[in-house]
């Protein structure tokens, strides 16, 4: 069911896209290809992955022993793909089983 929703969803924000993109260019059908990535993919996966992950597990310790605002500047240093990479890798590694609610109760605090 849950996969079922993540397509709804990018079917959803393609064709929005594809409506805008041909509103903006003065009509005619657009795609998807034909807009250019805002974020790059990166050019090695492999090791995007392993940064990714090693990123992962630094900014999970790193957001509960240090300062909020040096998380911030640590990660505002960071490439936009190499963001995406960590944010991928984070989703990934949050389990199914538990409520995002009961993960995140934490992050109330800083609000």
């Amino acid at each position: 069911m849950r996969r079922n929703r993540v397509a709804t969803v990018h079917a959803l924000v393609r064709s929005r896209l594809a409506f805008v993109v041909g509103q903006h260019e003065g009509g005619g059908h657009a795609t998807l290809a034909d807009v250019p990535p805002v974020i790059p993919k990166p050019k090695n996966q492999y090791q995007a992955a392993r940064v990714a992950m090693d990123d992962a597990v630094s900014l999970i310790c790193d957001v509960r022993d240090i300062d909020p605002h040096d998380v911030w500047d640590n990660v505002s240093s960071w490439s936009p793909t190499r963001i995406v990479s960590c944010l991928i890798a984070l989703a990934a590694a949050h389990p199914d089983d538990k409520p995002l609610e009961e993960s995140l109760s934490w992050v109330r605090s800083l609000a």
